[in-house]
């Protein structure tokens, strides 16, 4: 359960990403900017707290170090330039969200094939039932450009869900292995700052001069900065972690889909957009999936426990 409500966080304060996203583009902060911004905050935040366990760093061979540093790095690049593409080759926002969340079938797959999680008859309800609800959530979110759809636009959105996927499942694998999951973030985290610098030539001091410029106009942006690098980066992804220690990256990413329900509850609450009947029943249905699953995870586990002092000889 504990890992469920970790779940259940992560996916709730990403949901903030494009409140505070918004807010500080209205500002004047450019999108690089904003992406830097993330990443900087995840390597210092796990650095440091990494830096407190330092001997498990040094039991840590280097061959894990390589193999997490670009496994992640190229995950989340992936997914970002993916992203990037979809939405310049004139994908709507909402058909790229929602296939987005068919990393939860991969996953699911992949997990039991690598780790031998069981695929039920729960999960699978629940996985059907959270891509009904996170479609119907973002039904009315297109793409705010003219941009004629290209074939490649789609093939960038096919891809997103198995670099999704991907980042899922090498976390996962490295937890499994005895890996520290917040060092594993601070490695990921090296690997995005790598990526960005060498393939975009991106300047991380950029950050800092772009918003003490705009500070300087308007001290509210320090305020938005911080909210940003606080829930959709610190508490989101520590959460993440917290959650990957004890849960499967299936059940993870089905609770995860409380991401767009906490979105456009926001917007229309920052924001005033509007909040249709068909994105209310898609919320619901949404956090119906999740209790659902909540309720038979709970009972397998309570079967399996039941088995177990009936039969403490078994496996």
């Amino acid at each position: 359960m504990r890992g469920i409500v970790f779940s259940l966080i992560s996916g709730a304060a990403w949901g903030t990403y494009g409140i505070f996203s918004t807010l500080l583009a209205r500002q004047g902060n450019s999108q690089q900017t904003l992406s830097l911004l993330g990443i900087v905050t995840i390597l210092i935040y796990f650095a440091v707290v990494t830096a407190g366990k330092i001997h498990v760093l040094k039991k840590t061979p280097l061959r894990d170090m390589v193999g997490i540093t670009l496994g992640l790095g190229v995950s989340n690049l992936g997914a970002n330039l993916c992203y990037a593409g979809a939405f310049t080759n004139g994908m709507p926002a909402g058909v790229v969200s929602t296939v987005a969340f068919c990393n939860i079938p991969i996953v699911m797959i992949l997990s039991a094939i690598l780790f031998q999680n069981r695929i039920t008859r729960g999960k699978l309800l629940a996985t059907v039932a959270t891509l009904a609800g996170v479609s119907m959530t973002l039904q009315g979110v297109h793409s705010t450009d003219t941009v004629m759809i290209r074939p490649i636009g789609l093939v960038y959105t096919c891809l997103i869900p198995i670099f999704f996927a991907q980042f899922s499942i090498i976390n996962k694998y490295y937890i499994r292995k005895g890996r520290d999951a917040d060092m594993i973030m601070m490695f990921q985290g090296i690997g995005g700052l790598c990526a960005s610098i060498l393939i975009f030539r991106a300047q991380p001091v950029r950050i800092f001069r772009e918003l003490a410029e705009l500070a300087c106009e308007d001290i509210s942006v320090l305020w938005f900065a911080a909210g940003f690098c606080l829930i959709p980066e610190i508490i989101c992804y520590a959460a993440q972690q917290e959650a990957f220690r004890t849960v499967e990256p299936a059940v993870f990413s089905i609770c995860y889909a409380v991401d767009p329900v906490v979105a456009a509850v926001l917007s229309y609450l920052v924001f005033g957009q509007t909040l249709s009947g068909i994105q209310i029943v898609g919320g619901m249905t949404v956090l119906l999936a999740v209790y659902f699953l909540i309720f038979t995870e709970k009972r397998e586990n309570s079967e399996k426990k039941s088995s177990h002092i009936k039969n403490p000889l078994r496996g």
